[in-house]
């Protein structure tokens, strides 16, 4: 069909080829040579852009420079962190350079970066892979400030990952530019380095600088996009714009999504973001108690009135310096739809515990019918006993519950039996996440009988990690009645469990048969088996056994390391059995009928 055949063609249908084209290359193609499909196809090269630099590429090529940035490598060969080139400007800017990019403009909604995700751009800076886009230097960037126009973008989403250097006067860019009265979505985060070593610069650590290009851009944030709905902010290596950064959240009410990363937000934010009737999901740091007790009355609303605090939260995610903090956010917690909390505490407190922390969410209005999942990360070594769970117990609902870092669960067989029969719907329940040599293994008091409650009670678990005692031969004699209290069930080998993956902390094991055929009868479709004797062979030299090495240590790696070849040899024949029982069902059902003439 020749070309101008396609001016017939309805709009629709030139919409539709250029929405299902992926190629950039065929879209600016065709944007070139049919003016039926220009508009089309400009609409899907543009409207999402990795970053502001297309902007600069618009320009008169005798505008601007590329200068390849020599990115220096850390001791071991890592390239640093900084962008591969920076754009730099050869001459004065004048308005007329964007008239290029203003036929543009309009198709733009949407900043998003190549690594979304703020660890996924993280760790590609690190290994020096992934960041590729050029960097744009302070003075292009001044120079395009006074010729910007007023009202050139309509951004709906605003995602931007910047490398920043604290060097120099001005540190992030100038993104009050492009916030609009159309923006809903802000993510926006700032990794401050060194310019000589293209490192995190550790000077922000031991001070507290400012940032004039930060401090503008969020300061003017609630008179610039006042109906932004989702809002995600972070600083590393130190925590920079604080007081504009919480202004800012008080200025803004139609918020359903809020995460501000090391910030500690100022109590009257905290206060704000209480009040507001839509706001789903809330991950922010929370300001210490003494600053919390210093401004009473500007942190919650006075119980007289009709504000319900965090009346539509599903997801919550706290990180405090202590347990109080925590159990203060939580207690004026109303929503009924709360589905998931992240907790997370830096140091222990003198005056508040875990089992406090867990009576506080067993409290909230939520707590039996609709939480499905409970994250705790604490920072200090300690061992949580039985009775710290106790409160967690009448969540029904409870789908999910992890203990990370360094703590970890210190319960019993009777303590497993309890949660089994309490959380049928469980599907991943940790217990620990590292267990090592400084954690007395005499403390730990659960068995590999414990774990028949889940293989019975927890049909949909897939994941499943509680520290096990010291594994014997004696281990795999089930106590009678008459020895212990706690009652272990029988199963039906006909329904296998279909658990994926198994964590055992760090038990000694002196049988890797027995415990291959035990779990083999209790899990059959067991993926990984985890321990936590992995870090024996760093205490060796070279990583490599010698005379000085722990005998016992180092059988007790190799039994772990023989064990899942056994296991799937013992899974293999219970398999062979199950098949055979079937067999031998189906001949006497076979006989049977036959007898009766039904045959």
């Amino acid at each position: 069909m020749e070309l101008h055949a396609t001016r017939q063609w309805p709009p629709e249908v030139a919409h539709a080829i250029c929405v299902n084209t992926d190629s950039l290359n065929t879209l600016a193609t065709i944007a070139r040579i049919s003016r039926l499909f220009h508009q089309y196809a400009c609409q899907q090269i543009w409207h999402t852009l990795p970053s502001f630099v297309p902007i600069f590429l618009t320009m008169p090529t005798d505008a601007y420079r590329r200068e390849r940035n020599a990115r220096p490598y850390t001791t071991s060969g890592i390239s640093g962190m900084a962008p591969t080139a920076t754009l730099k400007a050869t001459r004065t800017l004048v308005s007329h350079d964007l008239a290029r990019f203003a036929l543009y403009a309009p198709y733009m909604r949407r900043i998003v970066p190549r690594h979304s995700s703020y660890w996924s751009w993280r760790n590609a800076l690190t290994v020096g892979a992934a960041y590729n886009e050029h960097d744009v230097s302070p003075e292009l960037w001044h120079m395009l400030q006074a010729i910007w126009p007023t009202r050139l973008l309509s951004l709906e989403v605003l995602q931007y990952r910047q490398v920043a250097y604290i060097s120099r006067k001005a540190y992030a860019h100038p993104l009050h530019l492009f916030a609009g009265q159309s923006l809903k979505t802000l993510d926006f985060t700032v990794l401050y380095l060194n310019e000589q070593t293209g490192r995190p610069d550790r000077r922000t650590v031991d001070t507290t600088p400012e940032d004039p290009c930060l401090d503008v851009f969020v300061r003017q944030l609630p008179q610039l996009s006042p109906h932004i709905t989702t809002f995600a902010f972070a600083t590393e290596p130190r925590v920079f714009a604080r007081d504009a950064i919480s202004d800012a959240l008080c200025g803004l009410s139609q918020l359903t999504s809020v995460k501000v990363d090391r910030n500690a937000l100022r109590p009257r934010a905290v206060h704000h973001l209480s009040t507001l009737p839509a706001l789903r999901h809330l991950d922010l740091c929370m300001p210490s108690r003494e600053e919390m007790l210093a401004e009473p009355q500007a942190l919650w609303p006075p119980r007289t009135t009709t504000i319900v605090p965090f009346s539509a939260l599903s997801k919550l995610v706290i990180h405090a310096m202590q347990f109080d903090e925590c159990i203060d956010l939580i207690g004026h917690v109303s929503s009924s739809a709360l589905l998931s909390i992240v907790v997370e505490v830096r140091v222990s407190s003198a005056t508040a515990t875990f089992p406090a922390l867990a009576s506080a969410i067993a409290a909230l209005p939520s707590a039996e019918t609709s939480i499905r999942s409970l994250t705790f990360t604490l920072r200090w070594l300690e061992a949580l006993p039985p009775e710290s769970f106790a409160p967690l117990l009448p969540l029904s609902a409870l789908e999910e519950l992890v203990l990370s870092d360094s703590a970890h669960a210190a319960v019993t067989d009777a303590t497993l039996c309890a949660m089994a029969q309490s959380w049928p719907k469980m599907r991943q329940l940790t217990l620990y996440d590292w267990i090592d040599h400084h954690v007395p293994q005499h403390a730990i008091q659960t068995t590999v009988h414990g774990l028949r409650f889940f293989a019975q009670c927890c049909p949909d678990l897939e994941r499943l990690d509680v520290p096990l005692s010291d594994i014997s031969a004696a281990t795999f004699r089930a106590p009678s009645p008459s020895e212990s209290r706690t009652y272990y069930p029988l199963l039906d080998p006909s329904r296998p469990h279909l658990l994926e993956r198994l964590g055992v902390g760090r038990p000694k094991l002196h049988d890797e048969a027995a415990l291959a055929g035990s779990l083999s009868g209790l899990f059959p479709a067991l993926m990984y088996i985890e321990h936590c004797w992995d870090d024996v062979r760093a205490f060796a030299p070279g990583g490599m056994w010698d005379d000085d090495a722990d005998t016992e240590e180092r059988e007790t790696l190799e039994r772990w390391s023989a064990l899942y070849g056994v296991y799937q040899a013992f899974v293999r024949i219970r398999a062979q059995e199950r098949s055979w029982r079937a067999a031998q069902a189906r001949s006497l059902l076979h006989e049977e009928f036959r007898g009766l003439g039904l045959v």
